[in-house]
Formats: structure tokens, sequence, C-alpha cells
């Protein structure tokens, strides 16, 4: 299986916790789309964690998920480490200045991402400034 959609489903934790213990084992999963769940902080953390770990995923859709600046914290971690990945969507998460800056400090250390979706969230200049200072290191 190289593509799966998950989306418009009503994933909570314990879903989260399967698709991240998952992660850490595909080697064949290419492209997973699984906006548009409730996986909150703890749920994004399980899924960062075997993101963090995976080698095969090149774009992953996470928009809507509601989570806030744990889950950014722990996707940033994984930004920082996985190397295969190279499109992440974060689009309406309501993520804020905070969380841009975690992001942006992890595009300073990733090299493979290309496309990077934050549209509709909460990022103002100070969020901003982050994330252009990592396009320019």
């Amino acid at each position: 299986l190289t593509n799966l959609n998950l989306s418009l489903n009503n994933i909570e934790l314990d879903g989260a916790q399967i698709i991240g213990e998952a992660l850490k084992l595909s080697s064949s999963l290419i492209n997973l789309d699984i906006r548009e769940n409730k996986f909150g902080d703890e749920g994004t953390k399980a899924i960062a964690n075997g993101l963090s770990l995976n080698g095969s995923i090149t774009k992953l859709n996470y928009d809507n998920n509601q989570f806030g600046y744990e889950g950014v914290k722990a996707i940033a971690t994984a930004i920082r480490t996985n190397t295969a990945l190279k499109e992440l969507s974060l689009s309406g998460n309501n993520l804020g200045d905070e969380e841009a800056k975690e992001i942006g400090n992890a595009l300073s250390i990733n090299t493979s991402l290309t496309l990077l979706n934050l549209s509709l969230n909460q990022i103002y200049d100070e969020g901003m400034k982050e994330i252009a200072s990592a396009l320019i290191t």
C-alpha cells in the first residue's frame, strides 16, 4: 500500500496511536491523508513520533486536526529528523506565532521539505519572521 486516505473521519487518540505505530513499521506508504480528524495534542505526538522514524512518507496532509503547541513541538521534532518527507500540510489548525516559531526552527535544520502549507492559521508577523529566517539560512 502506497497511498492511504483516512480523512474526514472521527479518529481520536486511540486511532492516532495506532497510526503512529504503523508509521514506525511501514516502508511502503508514500502518501498519507489524515486531515480533518480529532487527534489533538496527544494524538499528534503519537503520529509525529511514528513520522520521525518513518523513511517512506513523502506527503502528509494533516489539515484541521485540532492540535496546539504541544502537538506542533512533536511535529517540529519529526521535521528535524525525517528526510523523506517532501510535502506537509498543516492548514486550518489555528496555529499561532509560537507554533510558527517551532516550525521555523525545524525548517532551519530540514533540507528535504519542498512544500509546507500553513494556510488558514493565525500566524502573524512574529511567527512569519521565524519562518522567513529559516528560508534564508
